[in-house]
Parts: C-alpha cells; sequence; structure tokens
C-alpha cells in the first residue's frame, strides 16, 4: 500500500508541476492563428500599350510586373478581408488585392501591373505587403513584406 500512495503522489506532483509549468508559460503550449506571409516575389520590367488620346491610337508605356504568392502559414483560417498591397518605393502607384478568406495552408498566386518608367524602377525597390492595414491577428508578423527589385531587360 505503501508503493500505491508513493506513485499516486508522484503522478499528482507531476500532473501540478505541469500545470503550473503552463499557467506561467515555462512550457509553451501549441500555439493556435493564422499567419498571412508574402512569398515568390518577383519584378519584371514590361513595355505595355496603353491607350491613347484622339490624335494617338496607343502608347507605349514603362511598367513593372509583379508576381507573389501569399500564404496562411498558421494553423486557423482568415476570415476577415484583408488587402495585399503592391507599390514601387517612393511612387504614388499603388495596387490593393482584396481577400476575404484564406484556410490554414492555403495560398493563391497574383500577378499586378504598374505603370512606372524604366529609370525609376532601377533605382527604387518593389514592395508587397500583406495584410496592409493590419487588421489581421497573426501568430508571426515580420512575414508580412517582401521587398524585391525589378528586372529591367
Amino acid at each position: 500500500m505503501n508503493e500505491k500512495l508513493t506513485r499516486l503522489i508522484m503522478v499528482g506532483l507531476l500532473l501540478i508541476c505541469v500545470v503550473v509549468g503552463v499557467m506561467c508559460g515555462c512550457i509553451e503550449q501549441g500555439k493556435k492563428g493564422s499567419d498571412l506571409e508574402i512569398t515568390n516575389v518577383k519584378a519584371i520590367g514590361v513595355r505595355i500599350s496603353m491607350p491613347g488620346t484622339p490624335s494617338i491610337e496607343k502608347i507605349n508605356v514603362d511598367a513593372v510586373k509583379v508576381n507573389f504568392t501569399v500564404k496562411n502559414a498558421g494553423n486557423e483560417p482568415v476570415t476577415e478581408k484583408f488587402y495585399t498591397e503592391v507599390y514601387v518605393y517612393g511612387s504614388n502607384k499603388i495596387k490593393r488585392v482584396e481577400t476575404t478568406y484564406l484556410g490554414p495552408g492555403e495560398s493563391f498566386a497574383k500577378s499586378v501591373t504598374l505603370t512606372c518608367p524604366f529609370a525609376f524602377l532601377r533605382t527604387k525597390p518593389v514592395i508587397v505587403k500583406v495584410d496592409a492595414d493590419n487588421v489581421i491577428s497573426e501568430l508571426n508578423e515580420e512575414n508580412n513584406e517582401k521587398t524585391t527589385v525589378a528586372v529591367v531587360v
């Protein structure tokens, strides 16, 4: 009977240690939440044709085509609307991509084009920022932005 009582006390003490460890943060429980991240960012300078004026049929303009992927690396879905912004640093050209749902582990690829002179593109980075308005509570807020330099041919 002494041996049974000793084992019971040991198990009880172990349980108390685990509970206290979790409560004080010494033992971390599996965190739950969403985690939006930007991956696979590529920016390429392109020449595009735009509608012209009545006297000029079309105008060729410099632009940058930006491809990127948004992923929810977390273990819970994102159910609120959020925006991903794509822009060239220092310019007033911004494209916003709206998303309303992204499940855990899900991702989507997107491509946007911004008009911007090649001379400007050669000196300024292209930035892609998910959850641009910071409305989503995430496990990691540090992976929401990627910066790259456009390849201008």
